[in-house]
């Protein structure tokens, strides 16, 4: 795994896109999860956490 990574989320109201970034700016990888409101988005954080590791920690 790259230690010099940024993580893009940009959380919007149907969906969560996520992307993996290189220190230099090239996009190593992105995604889309679904924006989950139920519990007043108390969930989306965890989502988000759970899909970098689902696409990219694993």
């Amino acid at each position: 795994m790259d230690k010099d990574i940024l993580i893009g989320v940009d959380i919007g109201g149907t969906t969560v896109k996520n992307a993996i970034i290189s220190i230099q700016g090239e996009m190593i990888d992105k995604w889309e999860i679904p924006t989950v409101l139920k519990n007043g988005g108390k969930s989306v954080p965890q989502d988000i956490w759970n899909s970098i590791e689902k696409n990219y920690l694993n």
